[in-house]
């Protein structure tokens, strides 16, 4: 072999390897799952492939459940981030990227309870502002981990896709028969008609777990 036909050859390597090595350090972009069995937690690796962390369970609910939730409106994955899957089998991101959990800011809106009625459905401040949203409540396994606002979580933590960190919420049953006052840490529902995701001791402090959402009412105060 002459050394053109060398020089040739081993150009063809170098542009071979050069393009695996382009090919594996630009991986595709890829949207977080938008259904997966309730209960279950998954992470991503580098690859950002599915990594499961915990093994949820089909329910008779998450079965019959409508996943209408178009990629576009699901968060991209990312390396070490870790989402939860509630009663209907949809999304909540509850650690956006374990790695980098330190550098969030969040946004404190958490205000005083003292300034609120014993019933929980009037506040005794002239200053405050009520705001309310209706629809359906659901119900994740928040306790234990810690949420995307970068606290740890426990019964009284919620998910919500708009509303400030720590904002306080007030969540009702419809009829109003019962109340609980939970505090957003971390985002989701991401589809209609569930506006709100609560821990699952507080759900079940409204109904059984079996009953997998019910029609709500939440109100939320801004001074």
């Amino acid at each position: 072999m002459n050394c053109k036909k060398i020089i040739s050859v081993l150009s063809l390597i170098f542009v071979l390897n050069s393009s695996q090595v382009f090919a594996t350090s630009n991986i595709a972009e890829k949207h977080i799952p938008k259904y997966m069995d309730s209960g279950t937690t998954i992470t991503f690796d580098k690859n950002k492939n599915v990594v499961t962390l915990n093994k949820g369970e089909k329910t008779n609910f998450s079965k019959n459940n409508s996943t209408n939730i178009k990629n576009s409106d699901l968060p991209l994955a990312k390396e070490g981030m870790k989402v939860t899957y509630d009663a209907l089998g949809q999304p909540i991101v509850i650690n956006e990227d374990a790695r980098k959990q330190s550098g969030i800011i969040v946004d404190v809106k958490k205000i005083n309870t003292a300034s609120l009625t014993t019933n929980g459905s009037n506040i005794s401040s002239p200053m405050a502002v009520t705001h309310s949203q209706t629809g359906k409540t659901s119900y994740y396994f928040a306790a234990g981990h810690k949420g995307q606002s970068g606290v740890s979580l426990d019964q009284f933590s919620a998910a919500h896709m708009t509303l400030p960190y720590w904002t306080t919420v007030h969540v009702y049953n419809v009829p109003a028969t019962k109340t609980a006052v939970v505090y957003v840490l971390d985002r989701g529902h991401f589809s209609a008609p569930v506006i709100i995701d609560i821990d699952s001791t507080r759900f079940a402090t409204f109904y059984p777990l079996s009953k997998g959402l019910f029609d709500s009412k939440i109100e939320w105060y801004t001074s």
